[in-house]
């Protein structure tokens, strides 16, 4: 859950003054927060080390 301190940080530094609409992965103190997919992009938590995987489908523009 973002806090009002964590919203202030996402506007100063990355100028997002609402969650995003489409895919976005958020991240706090290491761990995921937020997380969304579209129908042309996914991203997929790694199974076999830290990370993620972003798959994005073939023309997707825009998103």
């Amino acid at each position: 859950m973002l806090t009002a301190l964590d919203n202030e940080l996402l506007e100063k530094i990355a100028d997002l003054h609402n969650i995003p609409i489409g895919a976005y992965n958020i991240r706090k103190n290491g761990e995921g927060v937020s997380r969304n997919t579209t129908a042309n992009i996914d991203i997929i938590t790694k199974k076999d080390q830290p990370g993620i995987d972003v798959r994005i489908k073939p023309g997707t523009k825009g998103e």
